[in-house]
């Protein structure tokens, strides 16, 4: 039990250490300061959505990109046609929670967004919406990181962005809380598979090419 609670101690001491890691990188990391410039990307989101997505370059095109977010939808073939059904989920849930929730505010502050959310939203609804602007912001990033341009919508408010509303970060404290105590009480349970390095509990963002 003792050497159980000294693995979860470990497991947080080592979390702290790569978050003060992460943010002495993330100072002079180029690719993260133009993520920032997307209104709903601060600095720790910016830090999550790209340590998710990892070196851009091996992702073929911005479909392939959005393939691995899990956004897009499924396919099934039902004789000469082919119907949409729920997105695959894919790939790293918390990338998806990020764009997910950062989709909520975009379509406030540009004019880009707004207007293809409006312009889906009757026939969609408010959450397949969501989600598809989700994708579209997705392949945006794509673009941006690629090109190595920061993201421009001149319709913007610029006071407007001060008065965002970066609550979602709530949510995904809860869902970092709730995985947390489930790896303890896995750790508890004498599970072996996971060791004392918080390296093996991260998500992998990817190595095979895409």
């Amino acid at each position: 039990m003792r050497s159980l609670l000294s693995d979860i101690s470990g497991i947080k001491s080592r979390e702290k250490e790569i978050e003060t890691e992460l943010s002495n990188i993330a100072v002079n990391n180029n690719n993260i300061k133009l993520l920032m410039t997307i209104p709903g990307i601060n600095y720790y989101s910016a830090c999550g959505i790209y340590s998710e997505i990892g070196d851009i370059s091996r992702f073929k095109n911005k479909e392939r990109f959005a393939s691995y977010t899990g956004l897009i939808p499924k396919e099934y073939s039902s004789g000469e046609k082919v119907v949409k059904g729920h997105i695959t989920k894919h790939g790293p849930s918390i990338l998806r929670f990020f764009l997910t929730e950062i989709s909520h505010i975009i379509i406030k502050y540009t004019k880009k967004f707004r207007t293809k959310y409006l312009s889906i939203v009757r026939r969609l609804g408010k959450k397949r919406s969501i989600i598809a602007i989700a994708r579209i912001l997705a392949e945006t990033i794509f673009t941006m990181l690629k090109n190595n341009t920061g993201y421009i919508d001149y319709e913007r408010n610029k006071t407007d962005l001060k008065n965002i509303d970066y609550s979602y970060y709530d949510k995904l404290e809860s869902l970092a809380i709730r995985k947390r105590r489930a790896m303890e009480y896995t750790l508890l349970k004498g599970n072996n598979d996971i060791k004392g390095d918080s390296a093996n509990l991260k998500y992998n963002g990817g190595i095979k090419d895409c």
